[in-house]
């Protein structure tokens, strides 16, 4: 399933103003992935192309934060300055049917994260096409999944937990009153959920969300283990 693909947990904050281009110790390639000095344009080691989105806004890959089976997700800096992550699907199909319905997906989150506007999902910043790839910049979040803060730390205090669930309900509560159609996530869990330093957390991967239309049936799809029956 799309969802349950690892680079799902990965993340996205208010960017956060970091070193100008000029400062960045290095950027890595998209495409083979290899260090290049901060000016590069092209690749010294396989001549691609460096620069994401050459007709801006343009951004330069500093770190992988995650890379799965269907997509990755990138630390970035873009021309102003500042970090983002932008994500990226990988095009791993051979079934021309399989890609479609990806690019389908990847499309429809796009459309859909730009249409919403709260302080726990990540804000999108563009959607576009660079060397046949496909792209989203997004928020880039500070902090860990809450799946990895559970590995780490096993059961969590009662207060904590209760501050979350609080903030979990508030952006729930806002899709599902989304106004002019409501929007169901239909993958809430732990890894899906960034959780902030300053204990703020924020609402990742809408890869499966989908507006709710009262006269459909829906679809059973989801994590197992996590998705509920109905």
């Amino acid at each position: 399933c799309y969802a349950t693909e690892e680079f799902a947990m990965a993340s996205i904050a208010l960017p956060t103003t970091r070193k100008p281009m000029a400062e960045a110790q290095q950027i890595l390639c998209p495409i083979c992935h290899k260090p290049n000095l901060r000016r590069a344009n092209f690749c010294q080691h396989c001549g691609q192309d460096i620069v994401l989105n050459n007709g801006g806004p343009s951004y330069y890959i500093t770190r992988i934060i995650k890379e799965g089976g269907q997509g990755a997700v990138y630390e970035t800096v873009g021309d102003d300055g500042k970090v983002y992550a932008v994500k990226e699907m990988l095009d791993r199909f051979t079934d021309p049917k399989e890609r479609a319905e990806a690019l389908e997906r990847f499309d429809e989150e796009a459309q859909l994260l730009k249409r919403l506007s709260h302080p726990r999902i990540p804000r999108i910043y563009a959607s576009f096409k660079d060397e046949e790839r496909q792209y989203l910049a997004m928020d880039f979040v500070r902090g860990k999944d809450m799946e990895d803060i559970i590995r780490e730390r096993g059961a969590l205090p009662e207060a904590e937990v209760l501050t979350w669930a609080d903030q979990l309900c508030d952006v729930r509560n806002y899709l599902h009153n989304h106004r002019p159609e409501p929007i169901i996530f239909r993958d809430m869990k732990p890894s899906n959920i960034m959780i902030e330093p300053d204990g703020g957390l924020k609402l990742i991967d809408f890869g499966i969300a989908k507006v709710f239309q009262r006269a459909q049936r829906g679809t059973q799809i989801g994590t197992p283990g996590y998705a509920p029956p109905e």
